[in-house]
């Protein structure tokens, strides 16, 4: 059973995809990172729920670009971002980045906390 639930909130800025169409968030990069690390070894995060919203300005294919979150990937060291062109992952080749702001939600296990 959960009773607390770490929220952590960031900024990803201008991120380019690798050859597999992913970007690799650290947690480190969470505004409120530093409030709240004493916490992050309690966090459970194989059951974390990170909303990920494009953010990217203007009208061209960067804001286009649809973001999933690999949850297989997740772990205590951050999230894996996955940039979606239509229905094909966003390629390194395709030149294009993507601004995203996120929140997580990361339960804490009753005994762990």
């Amino acid at each position: 059973m959960y009773h607390r639930t770490i929220i952590l909130f960031g900024r990803t800025e201008e991120a380019a995809p690798d050859e597999s169409g992913s970007v690799v968030v650290s947690w480190k990069e969470a505004v409120n990172f530093s409030d709240m690390a004493p916490h992050m070894l309690q966090g459970e995060y194989e059951s974390a729920v990170v909303v990920p919203v494009n953010s990217t300005h203007g009208n061209d294919k960067g804001a286009c670009v649809r973001i999933t979150v690999d949850h297989a990937k997740t772990n205590f060291k951050g999230f894996t971002a996955t940039l979606w062109l239509g229905e094909r992952r966003l390629a390194a080749e395709d030149g294009l980045t993507v601004t995203f702001d996120w929140v997580a939600f990361v339960p804490c296990a009753e005994s762990l906390a």
